[in-house]
Order: C-alpha cells, then sequence, then structure tokens
C-alpha cells in the first residue's frame, strides 16, 4: 500500500463509528441490565415459591424445615407436598426464613383465591392428624378440630384442646386424606 491510498479522515471516521456502535452496545447492556434489577426488586419471595417448578428446601420460623414440591398456594400460603409420601404441609409464607431451590424456573401456576383461614377450615373438617410448628419453635400434635376468625383448635394426643393463635403458626402439616 502506498502512502496515496491511505485516508486519514475516513480512517478516524470508521474509528469513531466503531466506537460509536460499542458504546451504543454498552448503554443498551446497560439499560436491560437495570430493566432486570427494577423487575427483580418487584418480585417477592412468596411470588418465586408459588410459581417454583422444582422441589423447595424451606426452613421456617422456629428451625423447622420443609421439603417437596409447592402444589397449591394463596396470597399469603403455599401448600409444599413432600416428595413419596403423603404429607403436606401448609406453609405461612411470613414463616419463610430461607428457601433453596427455587431456581430461575417459573410455573404460570397462578395462586388460589382462597384464605389461610379457608386452607385450615378444611384441614379442621377433615379432623386431619396434624403437626403445628409455631413461630417460636415450639410443635402441637394432634387432630386439627375448629378454625376460628383468629385461632385454631386442635384436639392434642393427650386429649386437651387446644387453641392456637393463627399469628403464631409458622407451618402446618398434615398426612393427606382422600375423600
Amino acid at each position: 500500500m502506498d502512502g496515496r491510498d491511505f485516508d486519514p479522515i475516513s480512517a478516524l471516521e470508521a474509528d469513531f463509528a466503531v466506537q460509536a456502535a460499542a458504546d451504543s452496545d454498552l448503554d443498551r447492556d446497560g439499560e436491560v441490565a437495570e430493566r432486570v434489577r427494577i423487575e427483580r426488586s418487584s418480585v417477592g419471595l412468596h411470588d418465586r415459591l408459588v410459581r417454583s417448578v422444582e422441589p423447595v428446601d424451606l426452613t421456617v420460623a422456629g428451625g423447622q424445615r420443609i421439603t417437596g414440591v409447592v402444589t397449591d398456594s394463596g396470597q399469603s400460603w403455599c401448600v409444599v407436598s413432600e416428595t413419596a409420601s403423603t404429607v403436606e404441609c401448609l406453609v405461612v409464607s411470613a414463616s419463610v426464613v430461607t428457601a433453596r431451590g427455587l431456581g430461575r424456573g417459573m410455573s404460570a401456576r397462578k395462586p388460589s383465591t382462597r384464605s389461610l383461614a379457608s386452607v385450615l377450615r378444611e384441614w379442621c373438617r377433615d379432623r386431619s392428624q396434624v403437626m403445628v410448628y409455631l413461630f417460636d419453635g415450639s410443635r402441637v400434635v394432634g387432630m386439627g378440630h375448629a378454625a376460628y376468625a383468629d385461632h385454631v383448635e386442635v384436639l392434642d394426643d393427650r386429649g386437651g384442646m387446644v387453641a392456637i393463635s393463627s399469628a403464631a403458626i409458622a407451618a402446618m402439616s398434615r398426612t393427606h386424606i382422600d375423600h
């Protein structure tokens, strides 16, 4: 190449065009990343939990671990069915301390319109054998008896009736009963 074919102005313009394209790509990548951050900031743990497609491993207040697949959910609760068993566990979303296995996959499952109270009523109506895990780490074992506005009653294994504040319940498990 001789010096006559080299046009420094054209070379400089081409270099600027390449730099402008690279800057545009960086700006777009930055904008996409910011949009992802904004979108993530609006997704709560409950949202991720109820749409999880993989088995989850939860720890609730009081230290109880619950492992299985989310099979039902509402605005403030979900039911986790243990893999390879008939045990279901009703988990109060506010009691979840840690969650493993949420993954990135999200099912199209939408939360039920049923309330936590309606699920508690169902489990008591079925006279299910339950284990109630409380926020303080204690447990009550027995048969679901009745659900009220702000508490449930469990007939404990000693034959006594125990009223448990709904606000104290972290989770409640039962052996699934088909009717």
